[in-house]
């Protein structure tokens, strides 16, 4: 806030304008801290997998709503006050992660089972580190083991589907060829027999009838 300053001291005016520099200062950089953290956690709102990033120093800088529900800590700061649990779990991929990293490598991701409330959530971790000028840290995936096996298997259902299809197709183009040359000789026959009815008795031009239409009815269905 403004100050009236007394007369005759250099220093505090001096004083006073380093720290009116510096608040507003900080007050630019919580405004830009703010922003990112509606931006991340806009982003974080449509994503149907779990986030969580990490400080250098490994704790927890934010976690949004799926990664905080597969974790089993849904509760608001549920989470932050049993982070060391979690941690336990996360020493040795993030130690990969780094060494990764340093070689250019991918990231990597570990499969963890996270006893939670007598029961065991089945999980992949898929942890990048962030290298960054000013973002040094960590970012991990969160994702639902149960899920992804679901998700494969699907993929593979439909790979064997579209597979069938193709094998389908290729049959009936098959099938479809020899049936049809088998159609237009019938007709050409039945042309035939139509021409010598005048001597064919009655009896086996009713049984040549019968005859080609079963033949035309049974190719018709094939």
């Amino acid at each position: 806030e403004p100050v009236s300053l007394p007369e005759g001291s250099d220093e505090f005016p001096q004083a006073v304008a380093v720290v009116r520099k510096v608040g507003t200062q900080l007050n630019e950089a919580r405004e830009q801290t703010s922003q990112a953290t509606r931006r991340l956690g806009a982003l974080a709102k449509v994503m149907d997998v779990g986030v969580v990033l990490l400080r250098a120093d490994r704790s927890l800088d934010f976690a949004n709503g799926p990664a905080r529900e597969l974790l089993g800590y849904g509760a608001r700061g549920e989470l932050e006050q049993h982070w060391d649990e979690i941690t336990a779990f996360l020493e040795n991929p993030l130690q990969r992660a780094a060494q990764n990293a340093a070689s250019g490598a991918p990231s990597t991701y570990v499969e963890i089972d996270l006893p939670r409330n007598g029961m065991t959530s089945r999980l992949r971790l898929e942890v990048n580190e962030l290298s960054d000028e000013g973002s040094e840290g960590f970012l991990v995936v969160v994702k639902s083991r149960e899920m992804i096996d679901a998700l494969e298997n699907e993929l593979g259902l439909a790979i064997q589907m579209r597979g069938l299809t193709r094998f389908y197709m290729g049959v009936v183009h098959d099938l479809k060829t020899p049936l049809q040359a088998m159609v237009m000789n019938l007709e050409l026959l039945k042309e035939t027999l139509a021409a010598n009815a005048a001597s064919t008795d009655e009896r086996t031009r009713q049984r040549q009838d019968r005859y080609m239409n079963v033949l035309r009815d049974e190719v018709s269905r094939l």
